[in-house]
């Protein structure tokens, strides 16, 4: 039975020109679970979402994060690819404040050696604008393979630190889409097909890409949720026109996660997270 949602297009940030859309009531067409990506603090840096799969509400509710990410881009000129992992321990009584943009970018803690899959990861200055805000921590890998467990370590522990531990998480099955393709031109009026390969738990961002400062900021608007993965789908028009005409990012995703109540000595909740990312640009008229 179909079930009937309300979904209010918030938009803090509009492109120029854009027209803000109104309140409207949608059909959820079975397939999907729909809701309004909301921003929980405006005046915090959050970290892109085409790049984390990871919302804004999460980014504040979690103070740590390891993450396994393997990362593809469809902008209509092929395919780009980065897999890569991050560990950061943030601080939410110390920040910085970049003074162009006038929002916080929380302290990382320095934590010391930190290994993925014996792999040294390097140790990375958090910068808003010209002012230093603690480390994380990166490394680039060569290649992603699916259902591997990837084990995380922190050693060598210094006073500034969350301690030693040792974390692994499970990346999932390799995702990639068929539908939409990157430069495509998207009809409000028609209901657009969907269709990807990979298991897993599927969600996908829809974002608007804006020009802020002269840097392209990807804001994430609808968070579309699949309740079945069967590798294709269909998205109701009447989601779509809610939506103002211009350019989007398609972020789908399928992640394995763990969420900790806290690692090491760290006094936070920590979210240990391994996602396969495939990111479509399109443009909506």
């Amino acid at each position: 039975m179909k079930k009937e949602i309300l979904l209010t297009a918030l938009f803090a940030l509009i492109i120029a020109g854009c027209q803000k859309p109104t309140e409207v009531q949608l059909v959820n067409e079975s397939v999907f679970d729909v809701e309004n990506v909301e921003e929980p603090d405006p005046t915090i840096e959050r970290t892109a979402v085409d790049s984390t799969a990871l919302l804004p509400k999460e980014q504040q509710k979690f103070a740590g994060f390891i993450e396994l990410v393997s990362v593809r881009t469809d902008k209509g000129l092929g395919v780009e690819s980065k897999i890569g992992a991050r560990v950061v321990f943030e601080s939410r009584t110390r920040f910085v404040v970049d003074t162009t943009t006038g929002r916080k970018k929380y302290y990382g803690f320095r934590l010391g050696v930190v290994r993925v899959n014996n792999e040294r990861m390097f140790e990375r200055e958090r910068i808003a604008r010209n002012l230093a805000s603690g480390f994380e921590y990166v490394f680039e890998l060569p290649n992603y393979e699916p259902l591997r467990r990837y084990s995380f370590t922190a050693t060598r522990a210094i006073i500034d630190s969350v301690g030693e531990f040792t974390v692994s998480v499970e990346a999932p099955e390799n995702l990639a889409v068929q539908s939409p393709v990157g430069g495509q031109r998207i009809l409000q009026n028609k209901d657009l097909e969907l269709r990807w390969s990979g298991k897993g738990n599927l969600s996908f961002i829809i974002s608007t890409v804006q020009i802020q400062n002269n840097q392209i900021r990807i804001i994430p608007i609808l968070n579309v949720r699949a309740k079945k993965n069967e590798g294709r789908a269909t998205l109701p028009r009447k989601i779509l026109e809610v939506l103002p005409k211009g350019n989007y990012v398609f972020t789908f995703v399928i992640s394995n996660r763990d969420e900790r109540a806290t690692v090491g000595n760290f006094r936070g909740k920590v979210l240990v997270q391994a996602s396969s990312i495939y990111n479509v640009v399109v443009g909506l008229i």
